[in-house]
């Protein structure tokens, strides 16, 4: 699981087990399944930066998902 907030150490957390720890399907059907999440208060969305809104977070992870299924 990877828990995203929009900081630069959450980023890479999230591509550190997307690229390194994730097992791909291999010839034993082995296969990881990454869930990626976000708690968030829309009322911050006024204040805080772009990049740690909740619309951005939201639409940004699930383009990086698309790519794994």
């Amino acid at each position: 699981m990877s828990a995203v907030d929009g900081s630069i150490s959450s980023e890479n957390a999230f591509k550190y087990v997307m690229h390194d720890l994730m097992r791909r399907e291999k010839e034993d059907g082995v296969k990881d399944t990454l869930v990626c999440s976000s708690i968030t208060d829309r009322k911050k969305d006024t204040y805080l930066p772009y990049n740690m809104r909740s619309h951005f977070l939201t639409d940004s992870y699930e383009a990086k998902l698309l790519g794994i299924g």
